[in-house]
């Protein structure tokens, strides 16, 4: 009879120092690019940098196998897929692909004030009077790309300065994700993001009641 334990095996060796083939292919991917190549490889060190080692524990047993299939969750196959992705280190790779998405759809100091016509200075003022919203990412100060509206008055998108108040410390990735997906208290003529719906004339105070349900729900 078979034992249960030795059912459910991973079935790649986990080695942590990438090989050099593999350090020349991500060499290559970022050249490919065509951007600041130091600045991207920063960016990706970084949020690797910033997630949690992958834990030494053991896999599922057998019997912790069975009863996952037996739930009718997962075909067996499934299940050794999705446990050997996340030993080798899956998750951390997703939220590092998720950063250096969120970087290209934002804005570097020069390109706003090419953007704005705005000169040094008064692109720090309007950052540290809360006019602008800009995160720091690799050591560089980047501007998320939802808060401009080729369509508004100032390029900007309306309420700018309310909004950044309102949303206070968020997670810049959390609050551009936010930004861009529809909410159905945001509704004119079908659900709408908080950016068309701003941009459409849409009040303040809608975003105010997303806020305050996502705070109930997280409690």
């Amino acid at each position: 009879m078979t034992n249960p334990e030795s059912r459910f095996v991973h079935t790649h060796r986990i080695v942590p120092r990438p090989s050099r083939e593999a350090m020349n292919a991500l060499e290559n991917a970022i050249t490919r690019v065509n951007g600041d190549g130091d600045y991207i490889a920063r960016l990706l060190t970084e949020a690797l940098l910033a997630e949690r080692p992958i834990s030494d524990e053991p896999p599922l047993s057998g019997a912790e196998a069975d009863v996952l299939v037996a739930s009718g969750a997962f075909t067996r196959e499934e299940l050794t897929d999705i446990s050997d992705k996340v030993r080798r280190g899956s998750l951390p790779a997703v939220v590092a692909n998720t950063l250096v998405a969120h970087v290209y759809s934002s804005m570097s100091n020069d390109d706003v004030r090419g953007f704005l016509d705005l000169k040094a200075a008064e692109l720090d003022h309007a950052v540290e009077t809360r006019k602008l919203h800009a995160v720091e990412v690799a050591g560089m100060r980047r501007f998320p790309m939802w808060q401009f509206s080729l369509s508004s008055p100032g390029k900007l998108l309306p309420h700018l300065p309310e909004i950044i108040e309102l949303v206070g410390t968020m997670n810049w990735i959390s609050l551009a994700g936010l930004m861009s997906t529809k909410q159905s208290e945001m509704e004119s003529f079908g659900a709408q993001s908080p950016v068309e719906w701003f941009r459409q004339g849409g009040e303040i105070g809608a975003l105010k009641a997303i806020l305050v349900r996502k705070s109930r729900t997280q409690t």
